[in-house]
């Protein structure tokens, strides 16, 4: 489109155009020859002036001629009439360049004009001729500023235009003909183009003058004047489109003209018509614009009113205007009333709108008889400029209505609910009048516009005419998209579709025969029409019980049992499994609720239909899934209950007599059919038979297309469905970590899982719903509906595998042929995420646990569900990587007496088969078909596609078992229950695991397993416990025979193996019940764990930590085995990662005596060569990265802290190993095992070319104990104090010496006795005091050198010194290891001997003093003394006293040290150093609910359950005064408590920081004086008993490693049960055991995931783990920091050396001489002592 600027006038018509040729004359040269006194002849004349005009065009001045006199003298010359045509055409030109400026004399310029004008209107007159007086008349009178003056020149302008007019009109007119006759020729059309020609040049300029000239003199032109000049300048624009030519400057005048003077009346209705016929000749264009602009002026102008009438009379005006004007009148108009709508004149901010303004004048009233005009013209243009109208018109309606809001006083509200003004309902009648006028000329043209304006007449206004509504709804199929949805809001708001209105019903039908089932039913009016039935309508009818019967009975249910099926709208599904659930809980309630109600009043029992409970774990078996039963409530209703005209209601979707009741058993059955539908993008099964349903009861419109929503009618046998998608992946993860719904997944397009999920919503609601939440009674829910029970079995039937569907316990197998079609893959995991969920707390009752990632993480990364880096640390991840590098061959399996043998040889080659056929997969160019089938359906972290209740509270009456329960069903305390049959769970999980193909569903059951089976509570019953039996049966059969998931086909990159290591996590958490199982059963499971060591490294690790277990739980089955099981061991100790569980399970076995009672030679040296091994192999490994670093700097790669502290552990748990069995061997024995640790000590220290401080210490540890039981701690005996502190007070010593002799400090005290003396030697593992007594001494002497010979005698015979005078003390133990098995226990401490606390105001008595401890138990914890007879060998003299190990060369002698203050700093540093290695553990008791560091820290009593464990876990110490490690409590002030639990053996030594013996201070409410000891324990036993998770760093420390946590079996199972509470079956027998460690710590311990362990393994476990755990954190800590772990026996040997390097070099005294004087310096003794 043209950009012409209405302010610019086209350029001057270019004379250069038409100059003819001229020869090249300048300008003075033409100028002097035209002056010349004879002027050239008429021939030459020509030139010279084209010359001249030529150089005045091209800029070059007149030289001495400022005013222009020599050319305007010349031009007058030429410009007579009398001059020819060839003459005046260039004079005139001249003339034009000389009038600028015009001469100053009035004369002169008269003249001129009259030469400019004179014989102009002559036909004859060329045009160029025209066009050159144009410009010099414009130059004359200044465009047209001074042309008042002269009297004809508006005429002039007149003539002259109608010329040029005319001109352009010709040569259009020819234009035109030649373009046709081209178009002719070629086919086509040529465009309009080029420049605009002379004529139209000359038309434009004589505008431009026009339009100065009335700038200028409008007070001196007379209206009659002004009228011709305004008719004639638009003439120029009749009978001719706008064109970039007229346009612009007529638009320009006709500003101009309204700017600087006024529109003549009789021009105003020319000038409305022309600019209206610009208007509409284009839609948005500059044009249209500008010439609204004019038009908008003219009606704010003084002729506005007849503006404003002419307007709008064009429209009116008959006959009719052409289309351009008449469109382009029907825009102004729209326009005009617009800008009323949105400036109306009572703004304030519109004040400067003057009040004759016109356009405030159009009215709906005003303007509405031209558009109703319109419609009779029948134009398409002009009906959609009309339905355009009315769409503008309601948007201002209605921002109009939202700026005034609900202050204007109104009469009438809309359909919105707000209130219509009085304007405003008349500016909606006139549409709803215009819309009804154009009802004829819907059916021609614009359907779309004129339908959607009736929708949106419909939502706002509410008055209209009816016929609207059904004509809306006739068009149906022909509706546009908004317009439907428009009509179906409509319908919801008005009230149509609810039973306040008559013909609900048949309202309802309507919309869903059109919109949902009709041929107008697209995707959004079906999800419009949906959100109507199942939110709008369905909450109409939710409290009247007689119209939600009919609406659901004769529209919603029948739709969708026709219709779900083959329903692809993921919203539509989903709204539809959301109210199905409605629907079932609803009318399950409503059913309980009567029958309740029958039962009070009839006092009868249940229907025999009903489950009812008997003894045991739940009752008789409900009715099968497809029994409907009765109808319940729903067959008391009636339709002749409702209104008095509800006879008069058609049926909608089928007669009363078709409608079935809506009950619990309809929309069940439907929910199972729908389950077991089969989507064809599925793999193919046998399709369920389709629900019947009566014929006729959904009448689809006749004009319906055969779309799916159609098909209902249609024979079942000729439906034809849509394709629908493939399968589609796992849901996206949620970033806050909550579970997707089924609304929100793609995966809802399986119908089968659509079902699935409503059903366990249903349960979901029924069975954990809070009280009064389903029921509108005053009295709280009763117990979960029995109904759990029916969708309980429902759900079992969907997830059994096809050849094994589980029946009821009375009932025999299904046939083949009886057994209903297998529903999908993913439904079928929906049901096991959902049962996997559910637990059982102490009383039985059931509750949902959605919270199982982190647990069942590390048996899902070992079948590559999780992401490896995500979960698994970097040390694991190389055991990961190097195990999944080792191939390890399975063993055969045993053989059988059925044949087992051969079944495992035809087991493993049908997997080697599949192998093979895995490889050639690979390279084949077509896969297999099972393999493209797999998909994975679920991964860690899980998102779920339910969502569970989230509820503090269990199910009310939904439990597993219970005990009290009577032969009527009813408890003890007459509360209903609701049984539910777990045992059909375990009996389905046992046929997925032996039957099941899909490996989806098979990895999911083992990885969930066993966390739900540590929730024991959940599997109590006896039923229960059958099932758990055929559980375990299944499993170790699978295992044993190599029959393990033998009916699944793995997919690629899933090994046996793999299944087997998490399978054995299940059986290892079977140990848990092994009170179900008989001593034949225990031993198989042992044998299956035995099978496991040998299978793979992955099957080894679980195993071991399962033998661990069995140790504490099957000892009787162990003992059997355990001679295997080292030789087991023995085959797979090569794997580094199992270095530190081996040698674990070796430690366990070594504190459990009965299990190695039996152990021969044999197995010794097994055990001892395990541990070596393991040192040689850190020996080696170290050799070799040190050699690697030397020679492969670049290469080198040091290990990681976690790698490193893992290898430091693993050494020193093989020298525990090697000094807790070398204990466990029978004194007289011990010393036949020394040759065997010896060697391999040394054979270990050849890789690294020296003895290590480890091995030194260890040959000092065997050298003590070879031949002896003797304490490494020096223990005073009565005898001790006779001698030594006879009389009270310590005698002085004569004379005391030290020797150093190989790793030894020998020390001997002449005491101030006749004849005694006490040697103390002080080797690294520990120190040796002895008294001696010289039988030489004679008995002549001083009386006080003397003893008592006396109480020589009675200390010797009884055992204990006669009484003497002792010091006021509490006694230091309370309980302490006894010296002899049968030992009685130490006695506790008198009530007088403890110190008093009366003015103690910091403690408590009653809080901090613990109960009397529980006996000791049964088994010691560790290596225990031997009888008297066994506690010292001749030879364990010998070796304390000798050189040993330094016999050779290095020390042959004893170096006798300097009696100095060095020697006395050195012997006091050396007896500082602990002969046994110490540690600190932190006990926290957590009570109910508590989660913060204050509450917990805060506790000063717990459970008697953990009261229990305390006193099991180690011996109750008296600080006060106590002279051994404490573990930095207080032993002067009973600051932190006045008893302590502490555990001991020879080898180690543990203090437990218990916070609930800690007392608390006023002054410390934060408890940091607990927080000091505890918080700098690397290791925590957490006693669980919150209900809560308990987070690593809930108590804060720098220095927290590992927590050891307990927690119950099952929520709710007391940890902290109230003194007196009565006990209940089952709560206290076993814990649940888990290990948190800080990341980077590496996997250690037996506990795995987590172990359930029983009352009485508990303390033993957990001391062991908590040393473990201690043991390697010190470790970890010291790697961190680049240093090195250091035990207290090899600092006491790195004592020995420092001070032993620091001696002076002993006197050489040369070569001795020969002879017999060579002897003399090993003769003279007195030089060494």
């Amino acid at each position: 489109m043209p950009t012409t600027d209405l302010h610019t006038s086209p350029p001057l018509p270019s004379p250069t155009s038409h100059f003819p040729p001229s020869p090249s004359i300048s300008l003075p040269d033409a100028l002097a020859q035209l002056e010349a006194p004879r002027p050239p002849p008429p021939q030459d004349a020509p030139p010279l002036l084209w010359a001249l005009v030529a150089a005045l065009e091209a800029g070059t001045k007149v030289p001495d001629d400022p005013q222009g006199t020599r050319l305007l003298g010349v031009a007058s010359g030429y410009t007579t009439p009398s001059a020819s045509p060839e003459l005046r055409l260039p004079a005139f030109h001249i003339l034009a360049h000389a009038l600028s400026p015009p001469p100053a004399s009035a004369p002169t310029r008269a003249l001129l004009f009259s030469s400019i004008v004179t014989h102009s209107a002559e036909p004859s007159l060329p045009l160029a001729e025209l066009a050159a007086r144009l410009a010099a008349l414009i130059a004359l009178t200044r465009n047209g500023r001074d042309a008042a003056t002269y009297s004809v020149f508006s005429k002039t302008l007149r003539l002259w235009l109608h010329r040029a007019t005319e001109e352009v009109r010709s040569e259009r007119q020819s234009s035109e003909r030649g373009r046709r006759q081209s178009a002719e020729a070629a086919h086509a059309l040529p465009p309009l183009s080029g420049p605009p020609s002379l004529a139209e040049r000359t038309s434009a300029r004589i505008l431009a003058l026009m339009e100065g000239y009335i700038k200028s003199s409008i007070s001196q032109i007379r209206s009659i004047v002004l009228t011709k000049l305004v008719l004639a300048a638009l003439a120029t624009h009749a009978d001719a489109p706008p064109n970039p030519t007229d346009t612009p400057p007529l638009l320009q005048f006709l500003r101009s003209l309204l700017a600087y003077a006024y529109v003549p009346p009789a021009a105003v209705a020319p000038v409305v018509a022309c600019l209206c016929a610009i208007i509409g000749a284009e839609e948005e264009g500059e044009w249209s614009h500008k010439a609204w602009s004019v038009l908008r002026n003219l009606l704010r102008s003084q002729c506005a009113s007849m503006g404003a009438k002419a307007l709008r009379d064009i429209p009116l005006s008959d006959p009719s205007p052409p289309l351009p004007t008449h469109l382009g009148a029907l825009r102004a108009i729209r326009r005009a009333l617009l800008r009323v709508r949105a400036h109306p004149p009572a703004q304030p901010y519109n004040s400067t709108v003057p009040e004759e303004d016109a356009i405030n004048t159009f009215t709906p009233a005003f303007v509405l008889p031209a558009f109703r005009r319109a419609l009779d013209e029948r134009s398409d243009a002009l009906d959609g400029e009309v339905w355009r109208f009315a769409g503008e018109w309601m948007d201002a309606l209605e921002v109009s209505a939202a700026v005034e809001g609900d202050g204007k006083e109104s009469g009438r509200v809309g359909s919105g609910g707000g209130e219509i003004g009085e304007e405003e309902g008349e500016g909606w009648e006139a549409l709803a009048g215009l819309l009804e006028a154009g009802r004829d000329r819907v059916l021609d043209f614009s359907l779309s516009s004129y339908s959607t304006l009736l929708s949106r007449l419909l939502s706002r206004y509410p008055s209209y005419p009816p016929t609207l509504s059904s004509l809306l709804l006739s068009l149906s199929a022909h509706l546009p998209e908004p317009t439907a949805l428009a009509l179906i809001r409509h319908s919801a708001t008005s009230g149509a579709c609810i039973p306040s209105s008559p013909n609900w019903l048949q309202n309802v039908r309507a919309l869903v025969e059109r919109f949902y089932l009709g041929p107008a039913a697209r995707p959004p009016t079906r999800v419009a029409v949906a959100r109507l039935l199942f939110e709008h309508v369905v909450e109409g009818t939710r409290d009247v019980p007689v119209f939600r019967e009919q609406f659901l009975s004769r529209i919603l249910l029948p739709l969708l049992e026709q219709t779900l099926a083959d329903e692809t709208d993921l919203e539509i599904e989903a709204m539809a499994w959301e109210y199905l659930g409605l629907v079932a809980v609803g009318e399950a309630v409503e059913e309980d609720e009567e029958e309740r109600r029958k039962r009070d009043e009839v006092g009868e029992r249940l229907p025999d239909k009903e489950p009812a409970p008997a003894r045991g774990e739940y009752g008789a078996d409900p009715p099968d899934s497809g029994d409907g039963g009765d109808g319940g409530v729903g067959e008391s209703k009636s339709i002749s209950t409702a209104s008095d005209d509800s006879g008069s209601i058609p049926s909608v979707l089928g007669g009363a007599d078709a409608a079935r009741p809506v009950t619990f058993e309809r929309i069940r059955a439907l929910l199972n059919t729908l389950a077991r539908h089969r989507d064809p993008s599925e793999p193919p099964s046998r399709q369920p038979a389709a629900y019947s349903i009566s014929p006729g009861e959904i009448r689809v419109p006749a004009d319906a297309p055969l779309t799916m929503m159609s098909l209902v009618s249609a024979p079942a046998a000729q439906r034809i469905t849509s394709p629908r998608p493939g399968t589609v992946g796992l849901p996206p993860i949620p970033a806050d970590g909550e579970p997707s719904t089924a609304t929100t997944t793609t995966a809802t397009r399986s119908k089968s899982l659509g079902a699935v999920l409503t059903l366990i919503n249903v349960f979901d609601k029924l069975a954990f719903s809070p009280p009064h939440s389903l029921t509108t009674s005053k009295l709280a829910r009763a117990p979960a509906s029995r109904r759990c029970i029916l969708i309980w079995r429902d759900l079992l039937a969907l997830l059994a595998p096809a050849s094994k569907v589980p029946s009821s316990v009375d009932s025999p197998p299904l046939a083949a042929a009886d057994r209903p079609p297998q529903i999908s893959s993913r439904a079928r995991l929906a049901i096991l995420q959902f049962f996997f969920r559910l637990r059982a707390d102490r009383d039985h009752r059931i509750f949902p646990d959605k919270d199982m990632d982190e647990a069942i993480m590390p048996t899902a990364s070992i079948l590559h569900r999780v992401h490896l880096a995500e979960t698994i640390p970097a040390n694991e991840q190389a055991e990961e990587r190097l195990r999944r590098a080792m191939s390890v061959r399975s063993p055969p399996a045993p053989a059988s007496e059925n044949g087992g043998s051969e079944r495992g040889r035809e087991a493993r080659r049908r997997s080697r088969d599949i192998e093979r056929s895995r490889d050639r997969s690979r390279s084949a160019s077509r896969a297999p078909v099972a393999r493209v089938a797999q998909e994975i359906l679920w991964s860690v972290p899980e998102s779920l596609p339910f969502k569970l209740t989230q509820s503090q509270r269990p199910a009310v009456g939904l439990i597993t078992w219970d005990a009290s329960w009577g032969a009527s069903g009813e408890d003890v305390a007459g509360r209903q229950v609701v049984p539910l049959p777990v045992s059909e769970y375990v009996r389905t999980l046992v046929a997925i695991l032996e039957h099941e193909r899909d490996w989806e569903l098979v990895s999911y059951v083992l990885c969930h397993l066993p966390v739900q089976l540590a929730n024991k509570n959940f599997f109590s019953g006896p039923r229960a416990s059958t099932e758990i039996r055929a559980l375990r049966s299944a499993l170790c059969a699978g295992i044993l025979r190599d029959r393990l998931g033998e009916s699944v086909l793995l997919p690629p990159g899933i090994k046996r193996t793999e299944v087997h290591a998490v399978t054995y996590q299940t059986l290892t958490t079977l140990i848990a019940y092994r009170p179900l199982f008989d001593k034949a059963q225990h031993d198989e499971m042992v044998e299956a764990f035995m099978q496991g060591l040998s299978m793979s490294h992955l099957t080894a690790r679980p195993c071991v930590h399962a033998l661990v277990m069995c140790c504490y739980e099957l000892q009787p089955s162990m003992t059997k085995y355990i001679s295997a099981a080292l030789h087991k061991l023995s085959q797979v100790m090569s794997a580094a990662s199992m270095g530190s569980h081996i040698l674990e399970f070796l430690v366990a076995v070594g504190h459990i005596p009965p299990l190695y009672a039996n152990f021969t030679q044999a197995e010794y040296r097994l055990v001892f060569g395990l541990a070596l091994k393991y040192i040689e192999h850190h020996h080696t490994a170290l050799a070799e990265r040190k050699l690697e670093q030397e020679r492969f700097p670049d290469r080198y790669r040091p290990l990681s802290s976690g790698e490193q502290a893992l290898a430091e552990h693993v050494l020193l748990m093989a020298y525990y190993t090697i000094y807790l069995w070398f204990l466990s061997i029978r004194l007289a024995d011990r010393a036949r095992y020394v040759p065997i640790i010896v060697r391999g000590l040394l054979v270990a220290a050849e890789h690294t070319g020296a003895v290590d401080e480890q091995s030194e210490v260890c040959f000092d540890m065997i050298m003590r104990y070879a031949y002896s039981n003797v304490n490494p701690r020096t223990i005073r005996s009565p005898l001790s104090d006779l001698v030594v502190a006879g009389g009270g007070k310590k005698p002085a010593t004569v004379n005391v010496k030290h020797w150093i002799q190989g790793n030894a400090v020998v020390s001997v005290e002449a005491l101030d006795r006749a004849g005694w003396a006490q040697v103390v030697v002080r080797r690294p593992s520990g120190t040796m005091t002895m008294l001696c007594k010289l039988e030489n001494v004679p008995l002549v002497g001083r009386e006080g050198d003397l003893l008592d010979m006396t109480s020589v005698h009675t200390l010797l015979t009884t055992g204990s010194a006669p009484p003497q005078p002792q010091p006021t003390a509490s006694s230091r133990v309370i309980r302490a290891p006894p010296l002899f098995p049968d030992e009685e226990q130490a006695e506790e401490p008198k009530a007088e001997e403890a110190p008093t606390e009366e003015n103690d105001p910091t403690s408590s008595a009653s809080e901090n003093a613990p109960p009397t401890p529980a006996p000791a138990p049964a088994e010691p914890s560790g290596p225990q003394p031997t009888l008297s007879k066994d506690l010292l060998m001749p030879g364990h003299l010998a070796l304390q006293l000798s050189t040993y190990p330094d016999i050779s060369a290095t020390h042959p002698r004893a170096r006798l040290l300097p009696n100095d203050a060095a020697c006395e700093r050195f012997i006091r540093g050396l007896d500082s150093h602990q002969v046994v290695d110490s540690h600190k553990i932190g006990v926290l008791f957590v009570g109910r609910g508590q989660s913060s560091e204050t509450e917990i820290l805060g506790n000063t009593q717990g459970s008697p359950q953990y009261v229990r464990f305390l006193s099991r876990l180690g011996n109750l110490i008296r600080l006060k005064g106590h002279e051994g490690y404490t573990g930095g409590l207080d032993r002067e002030t009973d600051m932190d408590g006045k008893y302590a639990y502490a555990w001991w053996d020879d080898i180690d030594q543990v203090v437990f920081h218990v916070a609930t013996l800690m007392p608390n201070h006023a002054h410390d409410p934060q408890h940091r004086h607990k927080k000091a000891h505890i918080g700098n324990d690397f290791v925590r036993i957490v006693w669980n008993g919150s209900g809560l998770p308990y987070a690593l760093d809930t108590v804060k420390s720098q220095f927290n490693f590992v927590n050891i946590l307990i927690s119950p079996h099952s929520k709710g199972v007391p940890v902290h049960r109230p003194l007196g509470a009565p006990e209940h079956v089952n709560d206290e027998d076993f814990y649940r055991v888990e290990l948190q460690r800080r990341p980077g710590m590496p996997d250690f311990g037996p506990l795995g995931n987590f172990k359930i362990v029983s009352t009485e393994a508990l303390p033993h476990v957990i001391r062991q783990m908590s040393l473990f755990a201690d043991l390697l954190s010190q470790v970890y800590v010291q790697v961190e920091e680049n240093l090195e772990f250091v035990s207290s026996w090899r600092r006491r040997l790195q004592a020995i050396k420092l001070y032993r390097d620091r001696l002076p070099p002993p006197v050489d005294d040369g070569p001795p001489p020969d002879g017999v004087l060579g002897q003399e310096a090993s003769r003279d003794f007195s030089r060494f002592v």
